[in-house]
């Protein structure tokens, strides 16, 4: 189910799941008991994705594939490169967390 692997970006993420949650524009309610079962809105899926942008939507929404996008392989240069951004990217996003609590 979709819910469960939204679950699974954030615990993967390192996120707190409340208020990252919150931030999708849903409550934590909607990820426990029967309403886990219920359909997501597409904004959460939207709004995960502008958070998150190396998640394999394929994945998020059938299960199947990687959680992660894979860059192609072209050279280890670009891969490099594309790694770090993508782990500057989430130190950015974490410390506006951080700023924002302040």
């Amino acid at each position: 189910m979709i819910k469960d692997r939204i679950v699974q970006v954030l615990e993967a993420k390192r996120v707190p799941k409340e208020k990252t949650i919150k931030e999708l524009g849903v409550t934590s309610a909607n990820f426990r008991s029967k309403a886990k079962e219920t359909p997501i809105n597409s904004d959460v899926i939207v709004n995960l994705f502008a958070m998150f942008p190396d998640i394999n939507l394929e994945w998020l929404i059938t299960g199947e594939g990687e959680m992660i996008k894979q860059p192609a392989p072209t050279d280890m240069v670009s891969i490099n490169r594309y790694t770090r951004i993508v782990r500057e990217n989430e130190r950015l996003r974490i410390k506006l967390k951080e700023i924002k609590n302040e």
